[in-house]
């Protein structure tokens, strides 16, 4: 038998509401406790709760509602412990987030410029060698080494040249 105080919880529902009604829960896999940004990063404070119907979420931090719609720019100053509320018509559920907010290590983001730009250079060396390694197989002459007195064999190597110092990096 269903009491009346039951009754007037499930009539408060709104309409279309999925059976079984359920409080809101902030579980740790939706609403992780312990949380940790980047500076500098643009972040969005993570926890969605769960419940039926769905629960609103507010989260607060030092006394001020936190906006967990738009992705914030990491800061030192967001350090700290939040407070966020689930409710729905069947009840609430509360959770404190402890945020950290780590130091961007600028040492390793270096390593990884250079390494970035290392892989590069080395890429576009192997490029443009196997964009001119026919012409050393077939021992191709280059324009650009023709002497003078060899005006003459230069006109018809000037096609086979051609093919050799086309940029369209294809292995032929």
């Amino acid at each position: 038998m269903a009491s009346e105080e039951g009754r007037d919880t499930l009539n408060s529902l709104p309409s279309g509401t999925l059976f079984p009604p359920d409080k809101p829960r902030l579980e740790e896999s939706g609403c992780p406790g312990n949380q940790t940004w980047m500076e500098g990063m643009e972040q969005k404070l993570a926890c969605v709760p769960k419940g039926n119907p769905t629960p609103s979420l507010v989260c607060t931090w030092n006394g001020v509602i936190f906006d967990l719609q738009m992705p914030q720019k990491a800061t030192q100053n967001h350090t700290g412990t939040y407070s966020c509320t689930a409710t729905n018509q069947l009840g609430s559920a509360s959770k404190d987030i402890a945020l950290t907010v780590e130091e961007l290590n600028e040492d390793i983001l270096s390593i990884v410029v250079i390494l970035i730009a290392a892989l590069g250079i080395g890429i576009f060396t192997l490029a443009l060698y196997f964009n001119y390694l026919p012409c050393k197989i077939e021992r191709r002459k280059s324009p650009y080494r023709q002497t003078e007195e060899n005006q003459e064999e230069g006109s018809q190597f000037a096609v086979q040249a051609e093919t050799c110092n086309t940029h369209d990096m294809t292995v032929i």
